[in-house]
């Protein structure tokens, strides 16, 4: 597997390469990470509304309406924000939380137990909390970029890719670059928070790809 593609690629694959050694023996398996991989999917909602919260306001023309009852702009711009933000903060947390308890059960229940390997998590364990409380604010942060990108550029046809090139686009370039650029970047840039939040309770056997 090329550097590139440990650092672009979905956790929820990384997480589950399977070993060599036999069935039932999972390398590098991240029960947390595993539960938190439809993080990658709800950012594109996420995104999504937040560029339409404010990009369909000046659509319609209701954003002349509201600065002219309220002519200071960015205390109306920082009001929505502020709602919004605290609106998806919840959404995003109840998410995460149900999407892991509901993850763990899943793996408890299929997979009790695995070459010695607890293949659930539980809330307790080290930086698991962090983990998905991590990815609650990620998605935040998501939406909060698609506002602002809403608000900068009015449109909504042109907010969206905008929104999806700063997510995406990133690790699309670094792909491109020379492999010693990639080791370097791949080691000292995470550009995906809710997969460094969610590095969390990785269970580990000796992994091998195979002869050659």
């Amino acid at each position: 597997m090329s550097a590139g593609h440990q650092w672009t690629g979905p956790p929820y694959l990384r997480s589950r390469e399977v070993s060599d050694d036999g069935p039932g023996k999972l390398g590098d398996f991240d029960p947390t990470l595993t539960s938190l991989s439809g993080v990658y999917l709800a950012q594109i909602a996420i995104g999504t509304l937040g560029v339409l919260v404010i990009s369909s306001a000046y659509g319609s023309g209701m954003i002349r309406a509201t600065f002219a009852a309220v002519p200071q702009r960015r205390a109306v711009l920082a009001a929505k924000a502020i709602v919004f933000g605290a609106c998806t903060l919840v959404l995003g947390e109840v998410m995460s939380f149900a999407a892991f308890g509901i993850g763990q059960a899943i793996l408890s229940t299929a997979h009790p137990q695995m070459s010695g390997i607890q293949a659930s998590a539980s809330l307790s364990q080290p930086d698991v909390l962090r983990a998905v409380c991590g990815a609650g604010l990620y998605l935040t942060v998501v939406g909060l970029l698609g506002f602002g990108l809403g608000a900068a550029i009015r449109h909504t046809a042109g907010a969206l890719p905008a929104c999806f090139g700063v997510l995406f686009g990133l690790s699309a370039i670094v792909d491109l670059l020379p492999t010693s650029w990639r080791n370097d970047i791949c080691r000292t840039c995470r550009p995906m928070p809710a997969a460094r939040h969610s590095q969390s309770n990785k269970a580990t056997t000796p992994f091998r790809h195979g002869p050659g």
